[in-house]
This record gives structure tokens, sequence and C-alpha cells, in this order.
């Protein structure tokens, strides 16, 4: 009897530990429940919405950066403009786009005194040369522009002190030519002037201003033959500009071609 009681009592008891576990657990159950949703501070909240972009983003600024060979572009709307050039390359291909931008022009003093430079291609993209472009490029023997070129405008002393430019081709498409646009350059004795714009200050005489109002949209040449008689083409008219040959005395007898003395 007495065991019976004792086991019927353990019973109770498990019964009652059970009991008091489910009432606790439910009513944790509850407290998570009804816990509040956290929100975020109002000073926070503030800070996420005033948090400024990096200066790179934010900015509207012309953009400069620099690529190999050490061609500097520098963005101007929706273009580019070569502005320097830092490097040390003998022939500089300047490419016609840059970042899907096309490269319209050449800077100001881009290129001033690149004595290694000795060869440059322009391409078709750009229209305008600034003025001192590649003055005092002592080196500089080859102007390259592209295939049907855009260039309207060429500044002044834009090629200035190129000494050893012997010729350059100007495009139809030139519609200016700064003064002294080729002055001093002392090996030039080819000039391919397919525009309509005259020429002044040129090298032979730096002083003596050659004004080219005969010109029309003929292929227009300026040469240096090798007995150092220089003429200038103007179609099927041929004249006599100057002579910086070693004689004395100059017999013009052969040159049947001439039409006028200038």
């Amino acid at each position: 009897m007495k065991r019976s009681t004792r086991l019927f009592l353990a019973v109770i008891l498990c019964l009652v530990m059970l009991l008091s576990a489910f009432l606790t657990s439910c009513g944790d159950s509850e407290k998570a429940t009804d816990a509040p949703t956290l929100e975020p501070s109002e000073s926070a909240s503030e800070n996420a919405s005033t948090e400024k972009p990096s200066e790179s983003e934010s900015s509207t600024e012309e953009e400069s950066v620099t690529i190999d060979p050490g061609l500097v572009f520098t963005k101007y709307g929706d273009a580019y403009t070569v502005t320097d050039y830092t490097g040390n390359a003998t022939r500089v291909v300047i490419p016609s786009t840059y970042q899907n931008l096309p490269v319209t022009s050449i800077g100001e003093e881009a290129f001033y005194q690149c004595t290694g430079l000795t060869s440059i291609e322009i391409p078709s993209s750009v229209t305008s040369i600034g003025s001192y472009a590649f003055k005092n490029c002592t080196g500089l023997t080859c102007v390259t522009f592209g295939e049907n070129s855009q260039l309207t405008s060429i500044g002044e002393s834009a090629f200035s002190s190129c000494r050893g430019l012997t010729s350059i081709e100007i495009p139809a498409s030139v519609t200016s030519i700064g003064e002294r646009a080729f002055s001093y350059c002392d090996k030039l004795v080819q000039i391919t002037n397919l525009s309509d714009q005259p020429l002044s200050d040129l090298p032979f005489n730096p002083d003596q201003e050659i004004r080219t109002s005969r010109e029309t949209a003929f292929k227009n040449v300026l040469a240096t033959d090798e007995n150092g008689v220089i003429t200038y083409t103007v179609g099927d008219t041929v004249y006599l500009m100057g002579y910086i040959g070693k004689e004395s005395a100059l017999d013009l007898s052969s040159y049947t071609n001439l039409t006028e003395i200038y």
C-alpha cells in the first residue's frame, strides 16, 4: 500500500513539473511576440539622408587624365582636347576618340618645345590646333592629317620654329590660319595648301608677308627646287617667290613655266 502511494505521488509531481515548464514557455513566447520593433533613431536617419557623395561622383568640373605615351586629355563638354604631352616618344599618334568621346582639338602649347618629337599624326576628328601648339618642336619632320580631315583652324605660331619640318599639306577644310603659323621653319620648302586661306610669314623670309588673294580652291603648292628657287603654284599659274641658293647670278631661262615674278 505504501509502495503504491509513493508511486502515485511521484507521477503527480512529474505532471506538475511538466505543466509548470509548459506555462513558462508560453509566457516567453508571448513576450517575444509582444516585443516592440525597434525603429532607427531620428539622428541615424538624418545621417543617412545627408551623406555627401564622393568628390569623384559629385564633380562636374573638367576632367583631366593621362594615357600612354604621355598624351594628356582634358574633357570639355562632350569632347576631349589634347592639352599636354608628358612623354618622350618620337612618333605620336593622336586617337580620334577617348573614352567613347571624340578628340576634337589640340590645345595651346600642348606640344610646346617637345624637341624629341619627330612625327605627329592628327586624326580627322580634330577641328582646331591651338596657338603655339607645336612651337619649338625642332625635331619635328612629319605632320600627317587624317583622311577627310575636319580641321578648320590653325592657331597663331602653331608650328613656328619647327626647324626640321620640310613639308606640310594644309587640309581643304581649313578656314583660318593664324599669323606666323609656319614662321622660322627654316627647312620648310614645300607647303601644299588645299584650302583657300592666305599664308603669311613664310619661312624663307619671316619679315615678308605673302598675299594670296589670287588663291582659289585649286591645289596650291609652295616649293623650293634643288637650285634654291622658290615658286608658288596656283592651278596652272606659277609665281617666282624668292631665291635661297648660293649662286651670285641666277639664270631663269630654263624656267619656262613662270608666269609672274612676285
